[in-house]
């Protein structure tokens, strides 16, 4: 690709996502035609604007001329400073497991008070022969 052929990194698209950036997630709540050529240069232009919010943040160089670039990204607990206040709770693949019933000698166990003993050991060593 060409020079003359790249696009400016700074999308003349104005800035209105919310930004989850420790997700790496940006969210665009305005409404998207069906055209495929329009679907392109909006995912095109909010992936740009995703990026460039990612490395206004603390950058760090690999020390290597023209090397990589690191950005850190905020903690899940920074999301409520954010400017625009939004936080978007993703949801899980699969809900929350159920809890275990406890099993007859579980509940046997609790209601007598008696504790989990671990598998002691049968041999004892010996001083005097300096075996077990």
């Amino acid at each position: 690709m060409s020079t003359s052929t790249l696009r400016s990194p700074y999308p003349s698209k104005e800035d209105n996502l919310s930004y989850q950036l420790c997700d790496l997630a940006a969210f665009d709540i305005d409404h998207i035609d069906a055209k495929k050529d329009d679907i392109e240069e909006i995912a095109r232009d909010n992936t740009q604007l995703l990026i460039n919010r990612i490395f206004d943040l603390r950058t760090e160089s690999a020390g290597i001329a023209e090397g990589p670039v690191f950005a850190t990204l905020p903690e899940a607990t920074q999301l409520a400073r954010q400017p625009d206040g939004l936080v978007v709770r993703l949801p899980r693949e699969k809900p929350l497991p159920k809890p275990k019933p406890m099993t007859r000698w579980e509940k046997f166990a609790k209601d007598k008070g008696l504790d989990d003993k671990k598998k002691r050991s049968r041999m004892v060593w010996d001083e005097t022969s300096k075996d077990w």
